[in-house]
């Protein structure tokens, strides 16, 4: 998607163009190292032997100490040994090897082998084949992984691999994250592994229609992130995950200093979902609408919410009383301003939960209570 003319917003963590120059070709981790633009082959490697060579911090990283001189240090020894390289190859067939054809970044979700990345990395089939998935752990050894779970309405996915007791990463709510706030991204931007990038928090709460799908609560930052870093660590400065770097607003297809992650508030509502049962549930309204801003709810006198365009006949909202042309302004105790307030608000909830909806119709405000379902099938994404 264009925006504005300036550049275009590209989820970083895609696969290599097998052949010639293609737009797709923006997306691969590794650069072209032909004239020709075909995408390189990486050496062949058997699953389960060392890869690469590890990073300098090693497989067994000094314990990191709170308050040193260099924050990003810190957060380099105890984030970079939780992240990992993800590789796609084509399998083998009689007619050609097994090729390799992209990949991205990974985060170690839990020590039993459970490791988080970003669907748009590992949830599309390459000529109608399903890719061989690989992960590269910080001591450089290479395992097959396979796909538990993935839920494209959020752009997430949970790899499983066959070992334990590894480097699980500490995830933390995103309420506290303050402008300015030190940002540090680690992952494989253009294929090389634990690369640290160090910027600040430059915005919160963005909401952007990315490659048909609509990311509600991202956390933006001027750390360098670039093809690759899909699925990787965004860190605040304690060594806490506050993100999954998953996007680029960029000219060029290269970081530009508009970087993007999901929210840690929205990974930790989805991942156990994802272990647990293959697939996440959204919780549905059966609305939809466009957010009313402070600037426009002044001109044409109406109240700051979102706006309710169209009711799904028969859905939650209509049989609570919700009518088009309503104004949502808050849910529970959540003010909404935007729609990604509005989703926040329901993820609490959950399935099956019911939430207070306070609208506001003809400039009285009227109060339903709204039982939310599972949201359709054929809606997710």
């Amino acid at each position: 998607m264009l925006c504005l003319g300036l550049g275009a917003f590209i989820a970083i963590g895609a696969v290599a163009s097998l052949k010639g120059v293609s737009p797709v070709e923006l997306f691969q981790d590794e650069p072209s190292a032909t004239a020709t633009g075909e995408a390189p082959s990486a050496p062949e490697e058997k699953p389960g032997t060392p890869g690469a060579a590890p990073p300098t911090w090693k497989e067994k990283p000094p314990a990191p100490e709170e308050g040193v001189e260099n924050p990003v240090v810190f957060v380099a020894r105890k984030v970079g040994p939780s992240v990992v390289q993800v590789k796609l190859f084509l399998p083998e067939t009689q007619r050609a090897p097994r090729q390799y054809i992209g990949g991205g970044s990974g985060v170690i979700y839990r020590s039993d082998g459970y490791i988080l990345t970003n669907e748009h990395v590992v949830g599309k089939q390459i000529q109608g084949v399903n890719p061989i998935i690989t992960v590269v752990l910080v001591s450089g050894e290479e395992l097959e992984a396979e796909v538990v779970g993935a839920d494209r309405l959020t752009d997430l996915a949970m790899l499983k691999i066959d070992k334990v007791g590894l480097p699980a990463a500490e995830f933390t709510s995103t309420e506290s994250l303050q402008i300015g706030d030190l940002a540090v991204a680690i992952g494989s931007p253009f294929g090389l592994e634990a690369t640290v990038t160090q910027g600040v928090i430059s915005a919160v709460q963005r909401q952007e229609y990315i490659e048909g799908r609509v990311y509600y609560d991202l956390i933006q930052t001027d750390a360098a992130i670039n093809p690759g870093n899909s699925g990787g660590a965004l860190s605040n400065s304690k060594g806490q995950v506050i993100g999954i770097n998953t996007a680029i607003l960029s000219p060029t297809g290269v970081d530009a200093g508009l970087g993007f992650a999901i929210s840690s508030d929205v990974v930790m509502g989805i991942a156990d979902q994802l272990i647990e049962k293959g697939k996440a549930s959204h919780p549905y309204m059966g609305i939809a609408g466009e957010a009313i801003s402070k600037e426009v709810a002044e001109k044409f006198d109406l109240e700051e919410g979102f706006r309710v365009e169209y009711v799904e006949p028969g859905g939650p909202a209509d049989s609570a009383g919700i009518r088009e042309e309503d104004i949502i302004t808050k849910v529970d105790d959540t003010d909404i301003k935007r729609y990604g307030d509005l989703i926040k608000a329901l993820a609490k909830k959950g399935v099956g939960g019911t939430v207070t909806v306070i609208v506001a119709r003809d400039h009285k405000e009227l109060q339903f209570e709204v039982t939310l379902i599972e949201r359709p099938a054929e809606l997710q994404g």
